[in-house]
């Protein structure tokens, strides 16, 4: 990172950030509609480039992360179920310097929910699909920022006193979904975060920029063959 500006100082005796990794997974089918998936992977990062708080950059020593995940699936020709969780968590966190508070990524911990009923409609001359999709986020965690000056997305930063800021609460988000195939037209309508301001806020990927509390999203795609 060599960026220098009023309120960032480069470094150009940094050291390239050496990554490793490994990843695994498992599906199992159980009968003709329901299948069971279990994931992971682990991710071992040396000289991670961060920002110090004298706003210069600096390589950490070491930092692993690890991630996990794991699902349950019904599909037949009528229902489209799945629930999964997901893990994320940093299992080593080593500096030669004072680092303690950045680049440091805490536990998220999600839980997914989807439920679609399928069927024609009018004399089965159109396909419909809907459900709902459900996410549940039940702790706190550490949400990346867009640093719009440096056109650079990072994970460190503190505040005045010197806490760490840019934390996602708890939540809970439902998107409404329905879905159509008229011959060589598709329809998608969605309705992202249907349930915001019911008991909470609204909270996406990023707190520094969230999205919109409610989002409709209407997408059309025609296909035309000869």
């Amino acid at each position: 990172m060599y960026w220098s500006s009023k309120n960032y100082s480069g470094n150009s005796n940094l050291r390239n950030e050496r990554t490793s990794s490994v990843y695994g997974e498992a599906n199992i089918p159980i009968g003709s509609f329901l299948k069971l998936g279990v994931s992971g992977r682990l991710k071992l990062t040396k000289d991670r480039v961060i920002i110090d708080r004298d706003s210069t950059f600096s390589n950490l020593k070491a930092q692993d992360f690890a991630f996990g995940s794991a699902y349950i699936r019904f599909e037949n020709h009528r229902l489209e179920l799945e629930s999964s969780t997901g893990y994320e968590t940093t299992l080593r966190f080593d500096s030669d310097q004072d680092h303690s508070a950045f680049g440091s990524v805490g536990t998220k911990f999600w839980i997914r929910n989807s439920f679609f009923y399928k069927n024609y409609a009018f004399n089965r001359a159109a396909y419909l699909k809907l459900g709902v999709r459900t996410l549940l986020s039940p702790v706190a965690y550490e949400s990346q920022f867009y640093n719009t000056e440096l056109n650079y997305w990072q994970s460190n930063s503190l505040t005045s006193d010197e806490s760490m800021q840019f934390f996602v609460p708890a939540f809970f988000r439902l998107d409404a979904e329905l879905s159509a195939r008229v011959r060589a037209i598709m329809v998608v309508i969605r309705w992202e975060n249907a349930l915001d301001g019911l008991g909470q806020a609204g909270y996406f990927e990023t707190a520094s920029f969230p999205m919109p509390p409610r989002r409709l999203i209407v997408g059309i795609r025609a296909q035309f063959r000869n």
